[in-house]
């Protein structure tokens, strides 16, 4: 198999044939309903992004985005899980559910009491390992109580904890990095397609040109051929969920100017890993690369501002 890939997301008349978009059913669904893409889309390529103020179900308190973005949040510290858009927009929706079903001091619990665990574990070490036990003890509580929010973190916890492969290669330098290892679970290679498309929104293409049968297709690709990529790509994959959380940090607080500049980047990356704007008008970057430096994407550019806790503020 050659460096650069010879797949494109322009699939749309190859069948599924049992392939997977992602490894839930319940995550896949968000990207097939037609509001909830929107949302994706729109925040991923800059046009509108809610703020934690957003109320997602009136109530005293209310439910809102922020609360979603703190739970998100606390499963970063205590799990160094980072949720895709589409697993925060099915969090969203479940947790919506038990809040309207809730009693008062259920309601209350579900807007606020993520955001005071959070401040919790700014008390130290003790602090922290308490606040995790807390948090596994009311993921478990809702679990048992039959919460759709509970069975959707378990779940996510789950895909986080599935090895799907391991790189072989040797490590890149850039991956040289707090947190990064050489395992690629589900979560990564679902967060891996996730960023494609954020890539691909992001640098100004057309996402109705996007096909779910070509992200199943390229989803085969990487699964299948994991060990005969190139070692940037192999640790990219690995990474994938902390270096498209890092991104979109970096996309969201951007200004206009870094935004352009990411913008062109991301086109290069795509046409270099095979995936080119078939309109041309997305395709910004330099098109001299060669099949060699295909994949220098997953370079250090690529983790500029993800070492330590940074990406955590995707959120």
């Amino acid at each position: 198999m050659r460096a650069t890939l010879a797949f494109s997301l322009l699939l749309a008349t190859v069948p599924l044939l049992g392939q997977q978009v992602t490894g839930s059913d319940a995550v896949t669904a968000q990207y097939r309903d037609p509001e909830t893409i929107e949302r994706i889309t729109n925040r991923l390529a800059g046009r509108a992004r809610e703020s934690w103020s957003t109320v997602l179900a009136k109530g005293d308190p209310a439910l809102t985005w922020g609360s979603i973005a703190s739970f998100s949040l606390l499963l970063h510290e205590c799990h160094d899980a980072q949720l895709t858009e589409a697993e925060a927009e099915l969090l969203a929706k479940r947790m919506t559910e038990s809040y309207v079903s809730s009693d008062a001091a259920g309601k209350k619990a579900l807007a606020g009491e993520w955001s005071q665990m959070l401040t919790a574990l700014g008390g130290g070490p003790a602090a922290r390992k308490d606040t995790r036990a807390k948090l596994d003890a009311r993921i478990q509580a809702g679990i048992d109580a039959k919460a759709g929010w509970a069975r959707v973190v378990r779940d996510a916890l789950d895909r986080r904890a599935q090895i799907l492969q391991k790189a072989t290669a040797a490590k890149p330098e850039w991956a040289n990095v707090p947190g990064f290892d050489a395992s690629m679970s589900t979560a990564d290679l679902d967060a891996s397609l996730e960023m494609l498309y954020f890539m691909w929104v992001a640098s100004g293409r057309d996402p109705e040109l996007v096909t779910l049968e070509g992200v199943a297709a390229i989803r085969a690709i990487f699964l299948q051929n994991f060990a005969v990529l190139p070692a940037d790509l192999q640790f990219a994959l690995a990474n994938a969920q902390k270096i498209y959380a890092g991104l979109r940090v970096l996309w969201y607080t951007g200004n206009a100017n870094q935004r352009a500049n990411l913008a062109v980047y991301f086109s290069g990356q795509l046409d270099a890993l095979g995936l080119p704007d078939p309109t041309g008008g997305g395709s910004r970057a330099n098109q001299s690369q060669s099949g060699g430096d295909a994949h220098a994407a997953f370079d250090a550019d690529m983790v500029v501002g993800l070492a330590g806790s940074s990406y955590k503020s995707a959120w």
